[in-house]
């Protein structure tokens, strides 16, 4: 059964703090962002229960910024992830599931 993309970003600014013969001249303002976009998602079910999810594929999208120029550098690509997570747990998903060890 396939489920909907799940979307994880995560934001940074770091800075680089500028000196001329130990003097503050200036500071340089940065932002990182990374966006990973995990599609392909399978639930795995067996006798009306969640027994596993099999992941497909992760696009990951990194950005670089500079303030207040804006983006310097962005890069996209795409990883194979093909793994499967059972469940520790079955999920009864109907009524007349039960729950066993995966």
């Amino acid at each position: 059964m396939p489920l909907d993309s799940t979307k994880i970003t995560s934001t940074q600014h770091p800075f680089v703090e500028l000196s001329l013969d130990g003097a503050p001249v200036g500071r340089v303002d940065l932002d990182l962002t990374a966006e990973y976009d995990l599609h392909g998602v399978v639930a795995v079910v067996e006798s009306g229960a969640l027994t596993a999810l099999r992941f497909g594929e992760c696009d990951v999208t990194v950005t670089f910024s500079v303030r207040p120029v804006g983006t310097v550098l962005q890069r996209r690509r795409t990883f194979s992830v093909g793994a499967l997570a059972p469940m520790r747990e079955t999920v009864p998903l109907i009524g007349s599931a039960r729950t066993r060890p995966a």
